[in-house]
């Protein structure tokens, strides 16, 4: 479940919040859609995603830094195996 395809799979975006009780309904905010990662990390099986007292999801960012890195070791041995087989 991490790997670089399941990375792949979720999409960077800018959204603006619809209540300013969640964040500013005037700038951008940079992020994943938490619809997305529900489908890759369901929240019911990964503290990735948590439901705030209105039922909208929160993503805690943080815990994808271990996918993240695991993706990009996967991009590195890659890198590595192209390297190798051109030489």
């Amino acid at each position: 479940i991490m790997s670089l395809e399941v990375i792949s799979n979720l999409k960077p975006t800018k959204y603006k919040y619809k209540s300013d009780s969640h964040g500013s309904t005037e700038r951008f905010t940079l992020g994943i859609m938490a619809q997305d990662i529900n489908k890759v990390y369901p929240v019911n099986e990964y503290s990735i995603l948590n439901k705030d007292a209105d039922d909208y999801f929160m993503v805690d960012y943080v815990q994808l830094i271990a996918p993240m890195i695991k993706a990009i070791q996967e991009l590195k041995d890659e890198v590595e195996r192209l390297k190798n087989d051109r030489d």
